[in-house]
């Protein structure tokens, strides 16, 4: 399909959008999501023994996983396959690959859609029950012993390991998701590695630490106005967090939900070898170098290359 034809897609889909209430779209894609998982485990290809732990830590050492250093997972447990124990055991062969001395960090984000509709929705963000709605993996990530969980309303994370609380204890007071004391500037800081599960490479939210880490992006990313939600931390006390939101307009443009920017991406993490791909069971797998990662987030932005697609028709918010 042509660039332009993904375009006036794209277009078709924003308007639809509109005429759709968030009540009645969250539940459409609760039920897209319920029809893909169905699908999987019908495909023929699925109907082998289940995974063992043994076989999936054979993938992760094939991968390259390195020992010791901190991993940001995004994941789709459902591409994977039947495993014998589920999310469980792909969970404890993760941390029995990267060792003792690394943190093992997934996304928890509670969000249904937008960050710009859910800080509108009076609904409260509960540390402890409010689901993540990031995929299975990381729900049951998220509710396993030890793991902590940043208060951040918007875009929490998981953590398990030795540097769990330096990435979750102060979350929530950074005002962009993705800035200096975020768990994910952090991770960048700490030079570690991200996986990805089944999702491809647009799915990665390390992506937007360069929209803060440098002060002339050339894009209008966040809304002007602070946003602020109820936040009902661990022991029960409340907390109203403020933080800056993304710029809704931007996102169907994002390299997570154009197609065509995510190919783009997936091209300059190969020519900039910050890029290795396997496989875990039946998920096609991308295993990303943090510090290359994020070289080439700095080497694009300066050559006027970002993650949001320039549309033919139409226009985005410049700075």
């Amino acid at each position: 399909m042509s660039l332009l034809a993904e375009e006036l897609k794209m277009w078709e889909r924003i308007g639809v959008k509109r005429l759709i209430s968030p009540a009645l779209m969250e539940r459409l894609r609760r039920s897209r999501r319920k029809a893909k998982r169905k699908a999987a485990r019908e495909l023929p290809d699925f109907a082998v023994s289940p995974l063992t732990q043994a076989e999936i830590e054979h993938d992760l050492r094939t991968l390259a996983l390195e020992p010791g250093r901190d991993l940001f997972i995004h994941s789709a447990l459902s591409k994977i396959g039947p495993v014998d124990g589920g999310a469980e055991t792909i969970i404890r062969a993760l941390i029995q690959i990267l060792g003792p001395d690394a943190t093992l960090i997934m996304p928890a984000y509670p969000m249904p859609a937008t960050m710009y509709e859910w800080m509108r929705d009076p609904t409260p963000f509960c540390l402890a029950s409010s689901p993540s709605r990031m995929g299975a993996l990381t729900e049951v990530f998220r509710k396993m012993p030890g793991v902590l969980r940043s208060a951040h309303p918007t875009h929490s994370v998981a953590a398990y390991g030795p540097a769990a609380e330096l990435y979750t204890n102060d979350h929530h007071k950074v005002v962009t998701p993705c800035a200096a004391g975020s768990p994910f500037r952090i991770h960048t800081d700490r030079g570690g590695d991200i996986l990805c599960i089944g999702t491809g490479v647009g799915k990665i939210t390390s992506y937007h630490v360069i929209e803060d880490y440098i002060d002339d992006y050339p894009l209008a990313v966040y809304l002007n106005a602070r946003m602020a939600k109820n936040v009902i931390l661990a022991d029960g006390a409340r907390d109203r967090v403020e933080i800056v939101v993304g710029n809704p307009k931007l996102s169907p443009w994002r390299v997570d939900n154009f197609k065509p920017k995510e190919a783009e991406f997936l091209g300059y993490l190969q020519s900039y070898a910050a890029l290795r791909e396997g496989r875990i069971g039946h998920a096609a797998c991308h295993l990303i170098n943090g510090v290359r990662f994020h070289a080439m987030m700095l080497d694009l932005t300066r050559k006027g290359v970002t993650i949001y697609h320039r549309p033919l028709l139409g226009r985005l918010p410049a700075r």
